[in-house]
C-alpha cells in the first residue's frame, strides 16, 4: 500500500517579509519583497506534513537555504514576481519541494 502525506498548515497563514533573513515556520505562506538579490534561511520543524510556500512579490532573485533539505542544499527563485516554491516537511530527510514556478533546486 502506498504512503500518502497530507499537508498541515501552521496556525498563522501569511508572513510579509522584506529583505534577507530567517523565514517564519509559524506561517504557511511568506510573500517576499527582496529589494535586490538576497539570501533567506528556513528552519526545521517537528510536524511531518507541514507546508511552507514562499512567493516573490517583486522582480528580485532570492536564494533559500533550508536547514535540512531532502532535494539538495538550496532553492533559487529567479527574478520575476510570482515565482514561488512550496515545500513539505517529510521528517528526518527535511523539506521536500512539492511545487514550484521559476525555481532552481541545487
Amino acid at each position: 500500500m502506498p504512503n500518502y502525506n497530507f499537508g498541515l498548515y501552521p496556525d498563522s497563514l501569511r508572513e510579509e517579509k522584506s529583505g534577507a533573513g530567517a523565514l517564519s515556520v509559524e506561517t504557511y505562506s511568506t510573500r517576499l519583497t527582496a529589494g535586490g538579490t538576497i539570501a533567506n534561511s528556513l528552519a526545521d520543524v517537528d510536524k511531518v506534513g507541514q507546508l511552507k510556500k514562499i512567493t516573490l512579490e517583486d522582480a528580485n532573485a532570492t536564494t533559500i537555504t533550508p536547514a535540512t533539505f531532502a532535494d539538495g542544499s538550496t532553492v533559487a527563485l529567479a527574478a520575476a514576481a510570482g515565482n514561488f516554491v512550496e515545500l513539505m516537511w517529510i521528517g528526518d530527510a527535511g523539506w521536500r519541494v512539492i511545487d514550484e514556478k521559476g525555481a532552481t533546486i541545487s
